[in-house]
């Protein structure tokens, strides 16, 4: 099976795990949101960003270090690897968890902390340990199992969350105790299920490589957690709560969407084209990754075309009437993220060639640009200002990863191609407007028929797409 007809078996699997995933996050949506008030759910915004933080920090750039190692090891003990990631990372994440709490506790002296506060470092050292796993088992291309663990542990939790909400009492300690609850019992079972079968010691030097590769990743973390949820806190001290469960859930619209698309893609691209680069050679892997991009924005596109029409339909229908006022920024923040998901493919030069120093000064810089403009765009416009901010510090992280990347493994992208896609997705999306009504059947109505009108232009107006087709009609 070649590169590129792997990088498609594999990205549909995860497609189909993240599909799964987002169809239960879609469903949860409506619900989490009717249930809590709009300072509530930006109350849980603002909680599940400490999260993000604290999975940066306590990860340290562990599983993608995992699937480097594994791409160019020829060790007989790879799971020595293993149980060295998974000690390196609990034990960072343990660190992180004490400072947290020596922090929160502090605080409690000011002002009032909620108890679920206290219930994050626990699910932080869930997470973090599941990441290194899963990252395993894409390293060694166990993609089943990955994705059987990977949709039960996501879906679950998510589910969890939501009966609680439920049945138990609509707050979010009700809520965060469940998810500690499956998410430690998972992890748990995980963990001695692997230990009956691949025991072996951690090794303190490949522990040391490990960390030596990933801890510049956290600075990338952090910053891209600055640049994507930061600004939760900024809305929050300038605006107010209520104004950062309306941000929040416009954002969550956007992200759902290029979620769905990214994710399958950067989990099936990044081992393939570690291990591309090491046996093809760079000429090889560099084709490979231009021609996945010209892929990922023939779908990216209609998307962000499609979800920018109908933005307050959509999140009138799954968010509810209340959240509606927010719809104005999701074309804004939806842009942001797809060129946010294009970063892992443009980066790729950097990662082979073990640069990620210089990934983690462009991503820092990008956050500083974030971070102060946001103060500026927030006070002036309000969470409008904090979607502008976001596009336009993605943008700016863009063009200067791939500046840099460019140097080690230049990437040729089409823009004229991609504009073709745009204009397409334009041309499409026209005839839906005819079609009056914003039910959810008659949204569906439109995407089925916006889809169809986009799908045959594609074909008829693009060469290299009517060849692919016609090849596999004809069973070329």
């Amino acid at each position: 099976m070649n590169s590129l007809k792997k990088t498609l078996f594999h990205g549909g699997s995860f497609f189909l795990v993240q599909l799964l995933a987002k169809c239960v996050g879609l469903i949860s949506f409506p619900i989490v949101t009717r249930l809590l008030t709009v300072s509530e759910y930006g109350q849980l915004a603002l909680a599940n960003t400490i999260l993000l933080f604290m999975y940066g920090i306590g990860k340290c750039g562990i599983p993608k270090s995992l699937i480097c190692k594994v791409s160019e090891s020829s060790t007989k003990q790879p799971w020595q690897l293993y149980w060295s990631g998974m000690l390196a990372t609990g034990m960072v994440s343990s660190l992180v968890s004490i400072v947290y709490i020596v922090i929160v506790h502090i605080t409690e002296v000011f002002f009032f902390v909620p108890y679920y506060f206290f219930l994050l470092p626990l699910i932080v050292l869930s997470r973090n340990l599941m990441a290194v796993h899963l990252a395993w088992m894409r390293a060694v291309e166990k993609i089943t199992t990955h994705n059987i663990l990977s949709s039960c542990f996501e879906t679950g939790a998510t589910i969890v969350g939501v009966v609680a909400l439920i049945t138990i009492a609509p707050t979010l300690s009700a809520m965060f105790t469940t998810r500690v609850i499956f998410e430690g019992l998972v992890v748990l079972s995980v963990v001695v299920v692997i230990s009956k079968y691949h025991i072996l010691w951690p090794d303190y030097r490949t522990v040391k490589k490990l960390l030596s590769f990933g801890i510049p990743l956290v600075w990338l973390e952090i910053s891209m957690i600055i640049m994507t949820f930061g600004d939760r806190f900024q809305i929050g001290y300038l605006v107010g709560t209520g104004s950062v469960g309306l941000y929040a859930a416009a954002y969550n619209l956007a992200q759902y969407t290029t979620q769905l698309l990214c994710q399958p893609l950067i989990l099936a691209i990044y081992p393939l084209y570690n291990k591309m680069y090491v046996n093809e050679g760079a000429e090889n892997t560099r084709i490979f990754l231009g021609t996945v991009i010209n892929y990922y924005f023939v779908v990216a596109l209609p998307l962000f075309v499609f979800i920018s029409c109908y933005s307050a339909d959509i999140l009138g229908v799954l968010a509810s009437e209340k959240y509606t006022p927010a719809a104005k920024i999701v074309p804004i923040i939806l842009l942001a993220n797809i060129i946010n998901g294009c970063i892992p493919l443009v980066s790729a030069g950097l990662y082979v060639c073990k640069k990620t120093k210089l990934v983690g000064q462009v991503t820092i810089s990008a956050a500083l640009l974030n971070f102060s403009l946001n103060w500026m765009f927030i006070y002036t416009w309000g969470y409008v200002g904090a979607a502008v901010t976001t596009l336009i510090t993605f943008l700016f992280l863009f063009f200067g990863i791939k500046r840099k990347s460019d140097q080690y493994l230049s990437l040729s992208i089409n823009y004229m191609r991609i504009g073709k896609f745009l204009l397409l997705s334009v041309l499409a999306v026209f005839p839906t407007l005819s079609i009056s009504g914003s039910s959810i059947g008659l949204l569906a109505l439109k995407g089925v028929l916006f889809s169809g009108i986009y799908l045959l232009l594609l074909v008829l107006l693009d060469r290299e797409i009517y060849s692919i087709v016609r090849r596999q009609i004809t069973h070329d």
